[in-house]
């Protein structure tokens, strides 16, 4: 017999447990290493800190946590690109009812986020 509910199932919930407890050693051991508790909630300092920890050389520390965190953005970036097109793509199929392609909407979002990006948007936010 097939479980029809099984994708209701809240398992989702551990690995961001466990990701929101990883956080928590980050921020615990970059506050145990001196750094200032309002710079230690950024994830930035948090990684230099634990990098910092395990490697000897500070250079070596801040290429990693440099790669790492463009790996991340980059990541971050493209999901939500590959997301923001499938809203398009489901809003204009059902609006004009054709289907250019997933990777116009791709295209699409992002040449919206570098026109927002350029004309700085986002600082008239904070």
């Amino acid at each position: 017999m097939v479980d029809r509910h099984a994708d209701r199932r809240p398992g989702w919930v551990i690995p961001g447990v466990l990701k929101m407890l990883g956080g928590c050693l980050l921020a615990y051991l970059a506050i145990s290493l001196s750094v200032p508790a309002d710079r230690a909630v950024d994830p930035n300092q948090m990684y230099l800190a634990a990098y910092n920890a395990g490697f000897a050389n500070y250079g070596w520390a801040v290429a990693i946590t440099m790669v790492f965190v463009v790996i991340s953005q980059l990541k971050i970036n493209v999901t939500n690109a590959y997301a923001g097109s499938l809203a398009w793509s489901n809003f204009f199929s059902r609006l004009t009812h054709s289907h250019p392609g997933r990777v116009v909407w791709v295209v699409f979002n992002i040449l919206i986020a570098l026109v927002l990006m350029e004309l700085n948007v986002f600082k008239s936010f904070g």
